[in-house]
């Protein structure tokens, strides 16, 4: 198969295989718990033969497909969990478990070998990756939890350390926003620190489908006493919704439990729009120290990635703090996904403002396939976008990218080994970006 002109000349096409379903995430093991940064696990979405098509393949929940989908019955769908092994230039399954729902996300908690996965039934697994003496590797089963009876689309662990109870955010289909605390780090109990609706209340969610959510502002050690409670929340209304939040303190003796009591301390959440349509994914650049503001990388189907601020705190702008963009791209697909190439939260220096930060970032964009992209600017003065790497060899929405860890987070001019897929294809591709030899694709305006 030739694929060269699927490629940037700074990227090597290492090798593509066809999966028996649609893959919808895929995440890889955290270094910590595999040294050798040779694992990742896949979840896929199918709906069944004999459900009504809204797409070529009958994938509805998808964003643009609402109006169909709510004249049509539901249908059903089921997903599976899978798990590979990058061995040299090989990618080879080695376990792999069918699941009764459809799994719309996955994400290793920090600091754990334990992963969730978010179900368009409303529930969520926990699993753990597991390594045995033999020197083989597997995940295994720890506990489910039916949250609701809607679809979760996104979730995001909050990202303290293991002295405290886990607790995640989670975007559903009804435009709500959810959040749950479990009991212990046995994950045998959970609490919805919501209102008697199990949600939150239409103060705070979106007016269509949400998609996305985030913890901010960044921080490496956030606690539940202190700063790092900011909830950030993107729709198919086009808004991006802030919020704080308080944890409550009891949780009660049940396996699913609701707290009833208030734990919403701002009862007037903010709105932003940073995209003419929907927002599908808000990334937290670690570059404000401001406890009112946060310089975000959010990204829409309107096929723009744009760097965006909540509170324009810059020294020669200080008439214009409201809520600006400090530039944008136009990617040529809807970006879907952005990850770090690097562990940026352990770089995190403080700063006056005035030194240049600079992020890579891999990049999902639906058609268009995956960007490798550059950030850079300063908290006081302007910023940049560039692309600086491009894999077109998707056929179809490219849902779900990963980048391989770094065995030493110091090699940060090494080529970097990513992992791309694409939805209705089932192609699952593995690719080499070498910073050396990357050229400016794409670059963005300067917006002011």
């Amino acid at each position: 198969m030739e694929t060269s002109s699927k490629f940037s000349h700074s990227i090597t096409h290492i090798s593509s295989s066809i999966l028996d379903a649609p893959p919808s995430c895929l995440e890889f093991v955290p270094r910590e718990y595999d040294p050798g940064c040779e694992y990742f696990v896949v979840g896929t979405y199918t709906l069944l033969e004999g459900g009504n098509q809204s797409t070529e393949d009958g994938e509805e929940n998808k964003p643009g497909d609402e109006d169909v989908r709510q004249e049509q019955k539901p249908q059903e769908k089921i997903g599976g969990l899978k798990l590979f092994k990058i061995d040299h230039d090989k990618v080879t399954l080695v376990q792999e478990l069918a699941y009764q729902s459809a799994i719309f996300d996955l994400h290793f908690l920090p600091g754990s070998p334990n992963f969730g996965v978010v179900t368009n039934t409303g529930d969520i697994s926990v699993f753990k990756f597991i390594k045995n003496e033999k020197g083989g590797s597997g995940f295994e089963h720890i506990a489910t939890h039916h949250l609701i009876d809607a679809q979760i689309t996104y979730f995001a662990w909050y990202p303290y350390n293991q002295g405290n109870p886990p607790l995640f955010a989670a975007t559903l289909h009804t435009g709500k926003l959810l959040l749950v605390r479990f009991g212990d780090w046995d994950f045998k109990k959970v609490e919805i620190l919501d209102d008697e609706e199990r949600t939150l209340t239409n103060t705070y969610g979106h007016e269509e489908s949400a998609w996305c959510c985030a913890w901010s502002p960044f921080s490496s050690n956030p606690t539940p006493g202190h700063s790092g409670k900011t909830i950030l929340s993107g729709g198919d209304d086009g808004k991006l919704l802030l919020f704080n939040m308080s944890v409550a303190p009891i949780l009660p003796n049940s396996s699913v439990s609701i707290n009833t009591e208030f734990d919403l301390l701002d009862t007037g959440r903010r709105v932003f729009k940073p995209h003419d349509s929907g927002v599908t994914f808000i990334l937290p650049l670690p570059v404000s120290n401001s406890d009112v503001a946060c310089i975000l990388l959010t990204g829409g189907y309107d096929d723009y990635v744009r760097v965006y601020t909540t509170y324009d705190f810059r020294a020669n702008a200080s008439t214009y703090t409201r809520p600006r963009v400090l530039a944008e791209l136009n990617l040529g697909g809807g970006v879907w996904r952005l990850k770090y190439l690097h562990d940026y939260e352990k770089q995190k220096k403080q700063n006056n403002g005035s030194q240049l930060t600079r992020f890579r970032i891999l990049a999902s964009c639906a058609w268009a396939g995956a960007r490798i992209l550059e950030i850079e600017g300063t908290l006081t003065g302007q910023w940049c976008i560039k692309v600086v790497g491009s894999v077109t060899i998707h056929q179809s929405m490219c849902y779900a990218s990963d980048v391989k860890p770094l065995e030493n987070e110091d090699e940060t001019q090494n080529p970097r080994i990513c992992v791309s897929s694409s939805f209705y294809d089932k192609l699952l591709c593995l690719w080499k970006w070498d910073p050396v030899q990357a050229d400016v694709e794409a670059t963005s305006d300067y917006l002011g």
